[in-house]
């Protein structure tokens, strides 16, 4: 039973540090997508005062 009971703890405890480093991942993977957001937001908004400087 105690075997059992030990087994089980270390289970668990692998199983908590895998879901960690799954969400470390997922949270690397928001930044990036995040960041690669931010550059076509800058892209755009470069675009828009080319327009505007371009009408004047």
């Amino acid at each position: 039973m105690r075997e059992a009971a030990k087994g089980l703890r270390a289970f668990q405890k692998e199983r908590h540090s895998v879901r960690e480093r799954e969400g470390e991942e997922s949270m690397r993977e928001g930044r990036e997508r995040m960041r690669e957001a931010a550059k076509g937001l800058r892209e755009i908004q470069k675009e828009r005062l080319r327009e505007r400087e371009s009408d004047t």
